[in-house]
C-alpha cells in the first residue's frame, strides 16, 4: 500500500519531486482478480460477484470507491518533472511484474525500473537500494553526499535552530504544537 500511497500523494502535492515505487499494483481491481484466479482459483464470474459486492459494501460503511484504486490513471495526471523509481522483485507472487510495466508505460514523467531476484517480501538488495539513493541524489543536485558532510549540515543547523521552534504534543484526542517554553 506504501506505493499507491505515494503515487496519491504525489497527485495532491506537486512539491513532490520523488517517489520510490516498491512492488505497485496499477490497478486494485486488477491486483484482486489476479490473486482471486492464482492463488485460490477462483472463477472469474464468482469473482465479479464478489467485487460488486465488496465495493458496495465498502463505498456504503467507509464511504470510499474501490474503484478510486485505478493508479494507471493517476499515473497518467502526474506532473512530468516527477521522478518515479520503480522497484520491482522478480519473483513477486503477490504484485505480478506486469503492474509495475503497466504503471511505467503509463507515466508520462522521469522514470527508472529496477529489478532484481527476490520476492515481494525479501529484503532489497545492496545494490538496489544504492542506485535508488543515486538517482534522488541526483533529482535533488546533490553530486556528492556523504556520511560526513550530512552530519556537518545537521550539526550546522542544530545550531541556528530557534529556541522557539514549535514542537508537537500528542494528547490521546490531539496533536497541539506547543514551544519548549511552554508549560506542560
Amino acid at each position: 500500500m506504501g506505493s499507491a500511497t505515494a503515487i496519491l500523494a504525489a497527485r495532491e502535492n506537486p512539491n513532490i519531486k520523488v517517489i520510490v515505487c516498491d512492488s505497485p499494483f496499477s490497478n486494485f481491481y486488477m491486483l484482486c482478480q489476479d490473486l482471486a484466479k492464482s492463488r485460490y482459483h477462483i472463477p472469474k464470474c464468482f469473482f465479479n460477484c464478489c467485487w460488486c459486492f465488496i465495493k458496495s459494501k465498502i463505498q456504503k460503511e467507509a464511504n470510499f470507491n474501490l474503484d478510486d484504486l485505478n493508479l494507471l490513471s493517476i499515473v497518467q495526471t502526474l506532473q512530468n518533472d516527477l521522478l518515479i523509481i520503480f522497484l520491482q522483485a522478480k519473483q513477486d507472487e503477490l504484485i505480478e511484474n506486469k503492474h509495475a510495466s503497466l504503471l511505467m508505460e503509463n507515466f508520462r514523467g522521469k522514470k527508472k525500473l529496477l529489478s532484481f531476484d527476490g520476492t515481494h517480501n525479501s529484503t532489497r538488495p545492496k545494490d538496489v537500494m544504492e542506485q535508488s539513493v543515486e538517482l534522488i541524489k541526483k533529482e535533488f543536485g546533490f553530486l556528492s553526499w556523504n556520511q560526513t558532510s550530512f552530519q556537518k549540515e545537521i550539526k550546522l543547523s542544530s545550531r541556528n535552530s530557534s529556541v522557539n521552534a514549535p514542537l508537537l504534543r500528542a494528547s490521546k484526542t490531539s496533536i497541539v504544537p506547543q514551544t519548549e517554553d511552554t508549560e506542560q
